[in-house]
Order: C-alpha cells, then sequence, then structure tokens
C-alpha cells in the first residue's frame, strides 16, 4: 500500500483501472516543483504545455490505460506500462518509509556537525602540539612515532573483509551464512587488534611521561 496522499493522478489511474468508459484516454501531468520524487506528478492542462510564445516545456508525462510516456523537448524518451509503472512507485514508496531514510536528513545533519566540531578540535589540537614542539623533545618524540607506528598497523584493518583462509583456496562464492560468520570472525578479530593496541599505547605514553617527569627532576 502506498503511503503518499491521493491526488488528481491517483483518482484518475483508479478510474482508468475500473474501466470506466468516460475517461480521458490521456492526461498530461509534470513533475511537482520543489519535490526529489521521481514519481511525483501532477496533473496539467495542455494549454500549460505551450506557453504564449510558443516553445514547448522541456519536460513533462502523458499516462493512459497502456502506461506513462516521458517527453523531453516534446520528443517521447520513455515508456513504461501501467501496471509496471505502479509497481515501481509502490516498491519506491515502501523503501522511503523505512526509518534509515525517513531519519537520513537529521543524522545526516547531525553527522556531518560532529564531523565538523571533532574536525575543529583536532585542528585546535594540532596547533597546540606544533606550539609546543613535541618532536623536538627527547622525551616525547619516540612516544609520538612509537603510537604513530602502531596506528598506522591499525590503518589495515578492515571493518568488512571478503577473504578467509578457505576463500583463498576456492573459486566459490559465499552464500548468506558463510559471509555472516566471516564478518563475525572478522570483528573479533579487529576487537583483539583494538584492544592490544590500545593498551600498547596507553603503555608507551605512560612511560614516556614518567621519563619526562625524571628528567625534570634531575633538572
Amino acid at each position: 500500500m502506498s503511503t503518499r496522499p491521493q491526488t488528481k493522478l491517483d483518482k484518475y489511474i483508479e478510474l482508468v483501472l475500473k474501466n470506466v468508459a468516460n475517461v480521458d484516454e490521456f492526461i498530461y501531468l509534470k513533475k511537482a516543483d520543489g519535490e526529489d520524487d521521481p514519481d511525483d506528478l501532477r496533473v496539467i492542462d495542455y494549454d500549460k504545455i505551450s506557453d504564449k510564445v510558443g516553445s514547448k516545456q522541456r519536460e513533462y508525462f502523458t499516462i493512459s490505460r497502456k502506461g506513462l510516456c516521458h517527453y523531453l523537448d516534446g520528443r517521447p524518451v520513455e515508456f513504461i506500462h501501467l501496471n509496471v509503472w505502479l509497481a515501481e512507485r509502490n516498491t519506491y514508496d515502501q523503501i522511503k518509509a523505512l526509518k534509515f531514510f525517513t531519519k537520513f536528513r537529521k543524522w545526516k545533519t547531525l553527522k556531518m556537525w560532529k564531523r565538523k566540531v571533532m574536525r575543529d578540535k583536532i585542528n585546535k589540537c594540532q596547533e597546540a602540539l606544533e606550539a609546543k614542539l613535541f618532536w623536538l623533545s627527547e622525551a616525547f618524540r619516540p612516544v609520538i612515532l612509537e603510537v604513530r607506528h602502531h596506528t598506522v598497523e591499525l590503518e589495515e584493518l578492515r571493518v568488512v573483509t571478503f577473504t578467509s583462509k578457505q576463500s583463498l583456496n576456492s573459486s566459490n562464492t559465499f552464500d548468506l551464512d558463510e559471509f555472516l560468520k566471516l564478518q563475525e570472525e572478522n570483528r573479533k578479530t579487529i576487537k583483539a587488534a583494538l584492544q592490544n593496541k590500545s593498551s600498547t599505547c596507553r603503555d608507551i605514553v605512560k612511560k614516556g611521561f614518567n621519563r619526562a617527569i625524571e628528567g625534570l627532576k634531575k633538572e
């Protein structure tokens, strides 16, 4: 079932499907202004197709018992049978109603905002680090290089993998259960690697600060 509000187009289609005799052979349509829905078409009169100068509207549609015809610059460029177009529109409405898409703009905006805030924080930290010139410190330079070494290794990890020891010697494709099992094993591997690297980096930083403190005491 479609969730879109009923329009003049839907009323026309309803009459066509009921084989009402006095229904127009076809009607003219155009895309709704300001909408990104490709199936949101509005009924228009024929005189709206041509303006006073006589030039054609660049894009419009016609619909009849047979199907939907798409016109560009006055020429037909695509035809879809009515039952096929209705099925595609219904599928589009069902997909659009999924929570992922209904909340897409909200969480995308929030994600972009969070990313910008995080980027600004990182930039400020980079400026602070460069201002203090930690790279020139004998106490902190080894720490930075070691931590960098371990983080570079983490870049080689992949959240989704398509290879396994079994698949390396096989030309067969995965079925769904095998793929899910492979991803679960990969997640465990990544989790263990992250925990190990996190612990290692904390120890490196801790030892680096201890060396720095000892150096200050000696001074």
